[in-house]
C-alpha cells in the first residue's frame, strides 16, 4: 500500500539557514512534543487510523494514515529547526517541566468515529491556534515561515476531518 502524505502542494521552506536562537527555541519546542504536539497528533491518528480499519472504515483510515504521515513530516522538521536553533530534539515536555519526558497517556483513545472526528478537529484547531500564537511571538524571526507553512497542512487536515464528520453525520 503506498502512502502519501496529505499535505498543501508547497515546499517547506529551507532550515539550513537557521542559527542558535533561544528565544526562537523556546517557542517552537512546545509544538515539537508537548501534549498537543505534532508528536502526540502522530500517535493519536495512528491510533484512530487503526480503529477506523477495525471498524471496516477503510476510506477513512487511509487518509488518516496520509494525515499522520504529513504530521511526522512536520515532527522530523520541528526536530530539525530545533537542532539548528541549538536546541536537543528529545521527546520532553516545555517548561516549567523541561526535565519531564513526553508521555503518551495525552493521546485520545476514544473508539467511536463521531468522537475520534470531533476530538480530532478539535485538535487541529488547537494546533492552528498555537501555530498562530507562536507566529505573533516569532515576529520576523526565521523559523516563522516554518510555522507558517506547516499552518497550511494544519487547515487542509481540519477541512478534510470535517468533511468525513459532516458525511458521518449526514448517515
Amino acid at each position: 500500500m503506498s502512502i502519501e502524505k496529505l499535505a498543501v502542494d508547497l515546499p517547506y521552506p529551507p532550515l539550513a539557514e537557521l542559527e542558535p536562537d533561544t528565544e526562537s527555541l523556546g517557542i517552537v519546542y512546545d509544538a515539537y512534543s508537548s501534549e498537543k504536539s505534532e508528536l502526540n497528533t502522530t500517535l493519536q491518528y495512528v491510533y484512530h487510523r487503526l480503529i477506523f480499519s477495525e471498524l471496516g472504515m477503510e476510506e477513512i483510515s487511509r487518509v488518516y494514515a496520509r494525515i499522520f504521515v504529513c504530521e511526522m513530516e512536520h515532527l522530523d522538521l520541528l526536530g530539525t529547526a530545533i537542532c539548528k536553533l541549538g536546541g536537543d530534539p528529545r521527546y520532553i515536555l516545555p517548561p516549567p517541566r523541561r526535565r519531564m519526558y513526553y508521555s503518551a497517556s495525552a493521546v485520545n483513545y476514544s473508539t467511536e468515529p463521531r468522537t475520534m472526528l470531533l476530538d480530532d478537529i478539535a485538535g487541529e484547531n488547537e494546533a492552528i491556534a498555537g501555530y498562530n500564537a507562536m507566529l505573533v511571538k516569532l515576529g520576523g524571526k526565521p523559523v516563522a515561515s516554518l510555522i507558517r507553512r506547516i499552518i497550511m497542512d494544519e487547515e487542509l487536515h481540519r477541512d478534510t476531518l470535517k468533511e468525513f464528520y459532516a458525511g458521518l453525520c449526514a448517515k
